[in-house]
């Protein structure tokens, strides 16, 4: 689920009506056994294409296949590029200093001028399910990451991955949204880690509106910010 933060639908600019759809990439790379989705097969009604199949290490390298990437970008729909680092959380700690890290956003943004992207989704700003140690200063340091790439990158869409846990969403020192609100174009609330909190309940898919009880009843998205770890 998005909540965005523009007002229109210009540009890079999203609106809250926008249908953003995930695509995984070229998923015969991970095993034969999987199938891969040819781009064109997308289905007509995604607006904005999340693609997940990006990574990128501490010394900041990219890893991704350009080629696959350039057959989803020539739908010529903006494709949002997701942020997954190596290690996750730990790395986020490692890369980001008090200045953010001007060398990484001059590489995310030669990237995104050259593969003609919309933007970038940033995940893993946050320990999962707070699992590992909490580190303040990730919270404090990718404010001028951001800050950073959006005047890099003149009209990027900036989205940052907050998952849906209390101690997350309400804790300053872990998502600084007063700060962030600036310069991010849309918060993609994730809901799929809360199957971990209560295994019997089916919220990792989620319906938007209601569904009846039964035995798999899902929490749809008009109750599910009620329902934390």
């Amino acid at each position: 689920m998005a909540a965005d933060n523009t007002s229109a639908a210009t540009g890079n600019s999203i609106s809250s009506t926008s249908i953003m759809c995930y695509f995984q990439g070229n998923m015969m790379d991970s095993s034969t056994e999987l199938i891969s989705l040819d781009p064109k097969e997308i289905p007509c009604e995604c607006e904005i294409i999340i693609y997940s199949r990006f990574s990128i290490n501490k010394l900041s390298v990219i890893d991704v296949d350009k080629t696959f990437l350039k057959s989803v970008t020539d739908l010529n729909k903006p494709v949002v590029v997701t942020i997954t680092r190596e290690d996750a959380y730990n790395d986020w700690g490692v890369t980001l200093g008090p200045d953010g890290n001007a060398k990484e956003v001059k590489v995310l943004c030669d990237f995104a001028k050259a593969t003609k992207i919309a933007g970038y989704l940033l995940e893993g700003l946050t320990p999962e399910c707070l699992y590992r140690p909490f580190n303040d200063k990730v919270a404090q340091y990718i404010i001028p990451y951001i800050k950073q790439l959006s005047e890099c990158c003149p009209g990027i869409i900036i989205g940052v991955a907050v998952d849906a846990h209390g101690s997350s969403i309400k804790n300053p020192c872990m998502f600084n949204f007063e700060a962030m609100n600036d310069f991010v174009t849309f918060y993609e609330i994730t809901t799929y880690l809360l199957n971990r909190c209560k295994p019997s309940l089916y919220n990792g898919v989620t319906p938007i509106t209601k569904v009846e009880h039964g035995a798999k009843y899902l929490y749809g998205m008009v109750t599910i910010f009620n329902v934390f770890c």
